[in-house]
């Protein structure tokens, strides 16, 4: 190899490294850094062997070797020399070819990375002279856009305004329909009672009527018993015989007298009616001395010296124990609770309400809107409780507006579906709804709805289980039951626990704040107590 020759390669790699350097690409750069610098070490590992081999041809030569040795060394060493020369360019020529491609790669993509950039520019720049132009219009009618604003702003205040005195009117109308609902109840009972009232006191008036009609028959009877002693006695005070016509005379009246009080007898026999007659029970005194102002004037108080054997008592109160015992059933609520029935939508709180107040259950039933309203009164431990019942909407719309109900919600029922999972997973949410809505601590029931379906197949792997119900309500803190509105399966008897609860609760927080409840006092007719 030439020193021209090994120039221009150097050169040559230099160029290449230069242009390498220009372009910016470091990674390759870097690699070609690292390939050069194998490659000028391996040709410095070949120059030592070289001066090593020079080395020692010219310790043999110094040493008298022949010199056909040394031109066979030396033609040897131009050998490898030329070998190693050629080895050398073509590695040259590989690498610049590489490079040479890599290179032309890598400014075409270079070359299409900036073609697509400035497509992007050229559309961000017209895009941005739409945004100007939008915003030049824009600025003309800013005015009118602020105008609106405020407009809008006011509209949107006057709406919320609205709004919340929408709902205040719900909340009153809620309550005044439950205020309604009492006043009804309460005229209902109070007309029951009027009507036993009004019949107890006919029943009492043609009794009255019956003990007038009795004691004018018994006065007509007494006035001809008077009648035949007043001329018993003429007869006895007539004298016109002696002694012995005056023993036999007066022993013919007593005769006569015991004839005449037989035939009056059996004239007050004739005359008394025959109800009385076959009322052996009934007795009454021929002595008249009435406390009522209405007979007194009817019977003569002279009259005690004849006595009849018919005798009146007093009038059973078995009546009037019946009708008192109707009185305390239909009569005014001694306790007032208000019962909310909330869950999800179509798990039958409307048919369960239908069940506890109809005691029957209704095929179809129209979803409710909002909230409907329903009263049952029950006997619970001797006391007369009324039980509001709130039937709320389960749609999602409507759950603002129950929030407004548990407010002033003594007790609430959470019903689910058993046989919709779904139903049974919102009940942990429906109870923290309920807790936060209320005002203090209320029971609350979680209710299972149509176990009838669970009943009615076998394999229950899609139905939410009684074991599933029990665990959630007691890791709430819960009652809980299960029930069927269609067959009626423990309706009453979850309705009768809650109620109880409903008035266990009511004690603790009288008795908490040290006041007595009073007892009702229940008047029958007549003032009977």
């Amino acid at each position: 190899m030439t020193l021209t020759t090994k120039q221009t390669n150097q050169d040559e790699v230099l160029l290449l490294y230069e242009q390498l350097q220009a372009s910016g690409m470091g990674k390759l750069l870097t690699r070609f850094e690292k390939i050069v610098g194998n490659f000028c070490k391996e040709l410095q590992d070949r120059k030592d062997e070289n001066r090593r081999l020079q080395h020692v041809y010219e310790s043999l030569y110094h040493d008298g070797l022949p010199f056909s040795e040394r031109q066979l060394y030396n033609r040897r060493m131009l050998e490898v020399e030329n070998e190693m020369d050629q080895h050398i360019l073509e590695t040259e020529r590989r690498i610049r070819e590489e490079e040479q491609k890599r290179l032309t790669w890598e400014k075409e993509e270079m070359r299409l990375k900036l073609e697509t950039e400035m497509a992007e520019l050229k559309e961000n720049v017209a895009r941005m002279k739409k945004l100007e132009a939008t915003l030049n219009n824009s600025n003309c009618r800013s005015e009118q856009t602020a105008e609106l604003k405020a407009k809008l702003k006011e509209l949107s205040d006057e709406n919320d305004v609205l709004k919340s005195n929408l709902a205040d009117s719900h909340i009153e109308l809620a309550l005044i329909k439950s205020e309604l609902l009492n006043v009804k109840s309460e005229y209902e009972s109070t007309k029951e009672e009027l009507l036993s009232d009004s019949e107890v006191i006919q029943q009492a008036e043609k009794q009255s009527q019956n003990l007038q009609r009795q004691l004018q028959l018994l006065y007509d009877a007494n006035k001809k018993l008077h009648d035949t002693n007043d001329s018993l006695r003429g007869a006895l005070s007539q004298r016109n015989s002696l002694y012995k016509q005056i023993r036999r005379l007066s022993l013919i009246p007593s005769e006569t007298q015991d004839n005449v009080d037989e035939g009056s007898n059996n004239q007050v026999a004739q005359i008394v009616p025959s109800e009385i007659k076959h009322q052996p029970s009934i007795n009454m005194p021929l002595t008249y001395s009435m406390m009522d102002d209405e007979h007194t004037s009817l019977v003569p108080k002279n009259a005690s010296s004849n006595k009849c054997n018919t005798r009146v008592d007093s009038i059973p109160d078995d009546e009037f124990v019946r009708l008192k015992v109707l009185e305390n059933a239909s009569g005014i609520p001694e306790r007032t609770f208000r019962i909310v029935m909330c869950g999800e939508a179509a798990v039958g709180k409307s048919s369960i309400v239908q069940r506890i107040i109809k005691g029957a259950f209704t095929q179809t039933l129209p979803s409710t809107l909002g909230v409907d309203f329903y009263v049952k009164t029950i006997r619970i431990e001797r006391k007369i409780v009324a039980i509001q019942l709130w039937d709320t909407a389960g749609q999602e719309r409507f759950r603002s507006l129950c929030k407004s109900y548990f407010r002033r919600a003594d007790g609430a029922i959470l019903v689910y579906d058993c046989s919709v999972e779904r139903t049974f997973g919102q009940v942990r949410e429906w109870t923290n709804t309920i807790r936060e809505s209320t005002l203090r601590p209320i029971p609350i029931m979680i209710c299972g709805n149509k176990i009838d379906l669970r009943r009615g197949h076998d394999n229950t792997c899609g139905f939410v289980t009684a074991r599933e119900g029990e665990t959630i309500a007691e890791a709430l803190g819960a009652i809980f039951a299960e029930c069927s509105a269609l067959d009626g399966t423990n309706i009453d008897n979850a309705f009768y626990i809650l109620a109880r609860e409903l008035m266990a609760t009511e004690d603790v927080e009288v008795k908490s704040t040290g006041v007595t409840l009073a007892e009702k006092k229940t008047s029958g007719c007549c003032g009977r107590r």
